[in-house]
């Protein structure tokens, strides 16, 4: 170290003032009063108050002029900054700095600052990637450290082997790199001097992002299928990604609706960085759903003997074609009596195949038989004559043989109207049934006794 004695002589307050009245202060002259070495070329000093507000402004001397007064205020704790330069005029590299504290009151006083040597460190580079390296260089007086000077490196994170310090691997941002000489070695050197730098730790790995197994999902309709879907939904949470810094997080351009066929979804990955990884995977929509046939009227219709069939109708829906007809086969022949099978069949654009749906026809017999009347009706008969009836014929559109049965009497002993009902059947149960109107009147005149 060196020793550098500025004599500091403070003039006294004006007389018949104390501190109180007057902003009292001492003029200094600024005198070196050791040998300087060689490569110093100037010289600054500052005064500072005890919490570190400046004084004076930074008066630099040069080699040749290491006298220059400079005005200090009065006060408790004084502290004095000396440093020394390697160029004129209080510029360049700082070789040796020190500070001394006094008290300033008005009265002579020598303040003896001792000075240190003085560390500037510089880097290969400032700017190193995560796990990268920059070679640090420490310079102790301005010169390169010596075995009597030796430098001890520290830095907030990473790791310093010789004058090499290798970043971290997982963190980013400022790093500061600090180097102060042993003070085992150095005794007498201030440990309060140390020399940093700064050095960005930037990411340039981008993260991989891992995409999904591409998937297929049944459309829900002609638009295809929403993204909240639970099966798409599962797929776009899938996706992953590894940094070595640590991801963000992990977009992706999936649409509200995936419309029917492939879509391709990009994932990408997002560190704290801003790096960006991607990754991609496919979701194909397919019409997985069969149409529906619908039989207007049910499975199972009836149509008279002889009439005309009209089929009530078969209707298809399907989750995406319009326009679907079934196909129907079989046939209905309404002049034979049974029972006759329709089958209906349809398939979608995507070749779905819906549930065969089947008819079945019954032609019947549903027509009466048709009762006739042989006679006259309504039938007039004398009171005690005898009635026969006159008889009726049964026809049918399917039977024959058929005949009626006759309910009712007709009493002719007592004159009166009276009524006989007619009713035949066929084999398929149809019913029909005719009356006949019977008066029993009384045609005898009657007869005069003569007493």
């Amino acid at each position: 170290h060196i020793s550098l004695l500025p004599s500091i002589a403070s003039t006294a307050s004006p007389a018949g003032k104390n501190l109180t009245e007057v902003a009292d202060t001492s003029r200094l002259p600024f005198a070196v009063q050791a040998g300087i070495p060689s490569n110093v070329q100037s010289l600054s000093v500052q005064a500072f108050s005890a919490t570190g507000t400046p004084l004076t402004p930074l008066l630099g001397a040069n080699s040749a002029d290491f006298n220059s007064p400079f005005t200090v205020p009065n006060g408790p704790n004084i502290v004095f900054k000396v440093r020394a330069y390697d160029s004129p005029n209080a510029q360049g590299k700082v070789l040796y700095q020190g500070k001394a504290t006094a008290t300033l009151v008005g009265e002579p006083i020598d303040v003896a600052v001792v000075m240190s040597l003085a560390i500037n460190v510089s880097a290969s580079s400032t700017n190193v990637i995560l796990g990268g390296t920059t070679t640090l260089t420490a310079l102790v007086g301005g010169v390169t450290p010596t075995a009597a000077s030796p430098i001890v490196w520290s830095a907030t994170a990473g790791t310093v082997v010789g004058n090499v310090w290798t970043a971290p691997s997982n963190v980013v941002g400022k790093q500061t790199i600090t180097a102060k000489i042993d003070p085992r070695t150095n005794p007498d050197q201030d440990p309060g001097i140390v020399g940093t730098i700064d050095i960005n730790v930037v990411d340039q790995t981008a993260p991989v992002a891992t995409a999904p197994t591409s998937i297929t999902v049944p459309a829900v309709n002609a638009s295809g299928t929403p993204k909240t879907n639970p099966i798409i939904t599962t797929f776009l949470n899938a996706a992953t990604a590894t940094d070595n810094i640590g991801i963000v997080r992990i977009n992706n351009n999936a649409p509200v609706i995936f419309p029917l066929g492939t879509t391709t979804v990009t994932f990408v990955a997002v560190d704290a960085a801003g790096l960006k990884g991607t990754a991609t995977s496919t979701v194909t929509v397919t019409d997985q759903t069969p149409p529906i046939i619908t039989l207007t009227g049910g499975a199972a219709i009836t149509v008279a003997l002889g009439s005309t069939f009209i089929d009530p109708g078969f209707p298809v829906t399907d989750n995406v074609d319009t326009g679907l007809t079934a196909t129907v086969t079989g046939a209905v022949n309404t002049a034979a009596l049974g029972t006759y099978t329709l089958t209906y069949d349809v398939t979608d654009t995507a070749g779905n195949v819906a549930i065969t749906k089947t008819r079945a026809v019954t032609v019947a017999d549903l027509t009466a038989p048709v009762i006739t009347l042989l006679g006259v009706n309504p039938y007039t008969i004398a009171q005690g004559a005898t009635y026969v009836d006159a008889g009726s014929t049964v026809t049918d559109n399917v039977d024959t043989s058929l005949f009626a049965t006759v309910t009712g009497t007709v009493n002719t002993a007592i004159p009166g109207t009276y009524i006989l009902t007619f009713t035949a059947s066929d084999i398929a149960g149809n019913t029909s049934s005719l009356t006949r109107t019977v008066n029993v009147i009384d045609q005898n005149a009657p007869v005069i006794t003569v007493l």
